[in-house]
């Protein structure tokens, strides 16, 4: 199969058509035609097939202009006018790719499989998809909705799995804690602790022994390190997402995956660097400032969101003038109407240290990568450099040395000599 339909991605296409129901409006079958079309793209992205993709996505972006959109739905147009259809064009159509190749119509399809994934979720709010039932009653939160499935799952399918394997039980906020099977409802009163913040590398750093995992989770991130670098080293154990949480796409703006020195010389600049993203933003001026005590603002950035969802990278810069350990922000402002501000700022600090550093070279012979060493440092400005050469004789011809080879100190008093 190359082009898939632009129903369901079934490729099905009778079936799609009869499946419709009376009376259902013009522009929802439009709707749903422009969801498909950006799964076909995407699916024949996967499949190699270039000029498939390109008349699927092409196909889904001449209905959507020939439509009178939802406001929720514009900034699709704009995405895939300006950034999904010229990058699938420039893709190339070779059969053998080379890795850049291969990475470029990866990152395309990503964002292709993203875009659609988002699509349907807007398209299922516009038009009051019903949801199946949850568990609990609707005026519980996710965690004990959560723990009622749980609960109810112990009696059950995991009862019947743990006769076959062993099944570990953890729970995780900053850090991932072992339970027994009868635990479920303390984590309940968690609720009502100070929050610690929800690290996702938490439970990869458990799973690595195990053979499979199921992870119950709202995939929100907002401390501890970068999830997507450690998850490239789940490759080996068969894992199961069950999200939780609302479909909905959040008004918000949130700073992550923020990386600067940990020490930088005195007169050097340092860089402070981040990834802002933005949901339901569009048009908004967002604007991030590194703050020093007082909230003074030391560099401060600007820039516009033009897509529904858009990570922007951010890099902010201080002149290290002042000795010492200081302690920054990095923060993003607020915008009115955002689900949380608990996710717009990281703490920085950084250790500005002496603007000369001091290096002892010290090598038993004269080797190449002696004198190569000791000429590069000697033209650095920043370096107060000494060298020792134990044993120069050898760097001349038919020289030998009756005297004892000398060596570097080896104890506390050795040095203080």
């Amino acid at each position: 199969m190359t082009l898939q339909d632009p129903g369901d991605g079934s490729g099905d296409f009778q079936r799609w058509k009869e499946a419709r129901q009376d009376g259902e409006s013009t522009l929802r079958r439009k709707l749903d035609e422009v969801h498909g079309s950006l799964v076909a793209g995407a699916f024949n992205l996967e499949s190699t097939d270039k000029d498939a993709a390109e008349i699927a996505v092409g196909g889904a972006l001449d209905l959507i202009e020939g439509l009178t959109l939802p406001e929720d739905f514009e900034a699709f147009r704009t995405t895939l006018k300006e950034a999904i259809v010229p990058k699938i064009k420039g893709l190339s159509d070779k059969d053998t790719l080379t890795l850049k190749d291969q990475e470029a119509r990866q990152s395309v399809m990503s964002r292709l499989d993203d875009l659609a994934s988002r699509w349907r979720v807007l398209l299922d709010q516009q038009y009051e998809v019903a949801e199946k039932p949850h568990v609990g009653s609707g005026k519980e939160s996710r965690l004990a909705k959560a723990v009622d499935w749980l609960t109810a799952s112990e009696d059950a399918w995991i009862k019947e799995l743990s006769e076959d394997v062993r099944v570990e039980r953890y729970r995780f906020d900053s850090e991932a804690i072992a339970m027994g099977r009868r635990d479920w409802e303390d984590t309940v009163t968690m609720e009502a602790k100070p929050n610690k913040g929800t690290d996702e590398t938490a439970w990869m750093k458990q799973v690595n022994r195990f053979d499979a995992a199921l992870i119950v989770s709202d995939g929100v991130h907002n401390t501890g390190g970068s999830p997507r670098e450690l998850a490239s080293s789940l490759s080996g154990v068969a894992t199961m997402i069950v999200p939780i949480g609302d479909t909905r796409l959040r008004r918000d703006v949130f700073l992550h995956h923020v990386n600067y020195p940990q020490s930088v010389i005195e007169k050097d600049t340092l860089m402070v660097e981040g990834i802002v993203t933005a949901h339901d933003c569009q048009r908004e001026k967002i604007v991030v400032q590194l703050l020093a005590d007082e909230d003074d603002v030391l560099d401060q950035q600007v820039f516009e969101v033009s897509e529904l969802m858009a990570d922007h990278r951010v890099s902010l810069r201080w002149k290290a003038t002042e000795l010492g350990l200081h302690d920054f922000r990095l923060r993003v402002k607020p915008v009115e109407g955002e689900f949380s501000g608990d996710n717009n700022e990281e703490s920085v600090k950084v250790n500005v240290i002496d603007d000369e550093i001091r290096v002892l070279l010290a090598e038993r012979l004269p080797r190449w990568e002696f004198c190569y060493l000791k000429s590069i440092l000697q033209r650095d400005k920043k370096m107060q450099m000494d060298s020792i050469l134990f044993n120069p004789d050898h760097a001349y011809r038919n020289r030998t040395s009756k005297s004892q080879e000398a060596t570097l100190p080896e104890s506390l008093e050795e040095w203080s000599r």
